[in-house]
C-alpha cells in the first residue's frame, strides 16, 4: 500500500523516462570535482590545495548560472536552454587536459556557468506532469534517484581515472555529459512556465522568508557543504612529498 503512490507517479506517460534520464545526466556533473582534483595532483603534479582551488572555479561558476540558467529553461524551453550548455561542455572538457593551471581555472568558471541545469529540469518537469496530489511523492522520488548519482558520480570517477587516466577521464566525461544532454533535447520534457503562475506565486512569495523556510535553507547548505567536504581525499602530504603522495594514493 506504501509503494501505491510511487506507481502511480511512474505510470504517468514519460515520467519513468524522465527521472532515468535525468539520473544518469547528474553522474558526469557529481564526478566533476574529483576527476579534476585527480587530474591536477597526479596529472598536473600540483597539490590539493590548487585542485580545491579549481573545484572551487567550477563550483562557483555553476553558482551563478543557477538563476539565469533557471531563466532560461522557463522562457525558452529545454532545448534552446541546453544548447550553449552542449555547446560549453564539449569544448570545455575536450580542451581542458591541454590548459595549464593558469588558463584551467577561469576555464573551469565558464564552464560552471554553462553547467546543463538537470536538477533544475528534473523538478519543474516533474512539477508540471504530475498531478497536484502526486507531485510530493514525485518529488520524493527523484530526491532519492539524486542521492544515487551522488553515490555513482564521485566512484565513477575515481575508478576511471585510476583505470585510465584523469586526462583520459575528463575527455570521456564531457563526451558522457553531452549524449546525456542529447538526450534530454530529445525527450524535450515539459516544463512550468513561471509566467504562467506568476499570478498564483505571488502569494506565496512571503512565505518564503519565513524563518522556518530560511532555518531549513540554512541547515540544508550546511549539511551539503559538510558532505561535499567529506569527500575530499585527506591531505597527510607535506610540501617536500606531495608529488609522491599523490602518485601513491592514485
Amino acid at each position: 500500500m506504501k509503494q501505491n503512490p510511487y506507481r502511480r507517479v511512474l505510470a504517468v506517460p514519460g515520467m519513468t523516462r524522465l527521472l532515468a534520464v535525468t539520473t544518469l545526466a547528474r553522474i558526469p556533473g557529481l564526478a566533476a570535482s574529483i576527476v579534476l582534483t585527480l587530474y591536477v595532483v597526479v596529472g598536473l603534479h600540483r597539490g590539493y590545495a590548487e585542485a580545491g582551488l579549481l573545484a572551487t572555479a567550477m563550483t562557483l561558476g555553476t553558482a551563478l548560472s543557477g538563476p539565469w540558467r533557471g531563466r532560461a529553461i522557463d522562457r525558452f524551453g529545454v532545448r534552446k536552454a541546453l544548447l550553449p550548455s552542449i555547446v560549453a561542455v564539449a569544448i570545455f572538457w575536450s580542451v581542458a587536459p591541454l590548459l595549464s593551471f593558469v588558463w584551467l581555472v577561469p576555464a573551469a568558471v565558464l564552464a560552471g556557468l554553462f553547467n546543463p541545469p538537470v536538477f533544475s529540469i528534473s523538478r519543474q518537469a516533474i512539477g508540471s506532469m504530475l498531478p497536484e496530489e502526486l507531485r510530493r511523492t514525485g518529488f520524493a522520488l527523484d530526491s532519492v534517484l539524486v542521492e544515487m548519482s551522488y553515490m555513482v558520480g564521485p566512484l565513477a570517477g575515481v575508478l576511471a581515472s585510476t583505470a585510465l587516466s584523469p586526462a583520459v577521464t575528463m575527455v570521456g566525461l564531457g563526451a558522457f555529459q553531452v549524449i546525456a544532454c542529447l538526450t534530454l533535447v530529445v525527450l524535450n520534457p515539459r516544463v512550468v512556465s513561471a509566467a504562467t503562475e506568476a499570478v498564483a506565486d505571488k502569494p506565496q512569495r512571503a512565505g518564503m522568508a519565513s524563518p522556518g523556510f530560511v532555518s531549513v535553507l540554512v541547515l540544508m547548505a550546511s549539511s551539503t557543504l559538510a558532505l561535499s567536504a567529506a569527500r575530499w581525499p585527506p591531505s597527510r602530504c607535506s610540501a617536500a612529498n606531495t608529488r609522491t603522495c599523490g602518485s601513491v594514493s592514485y
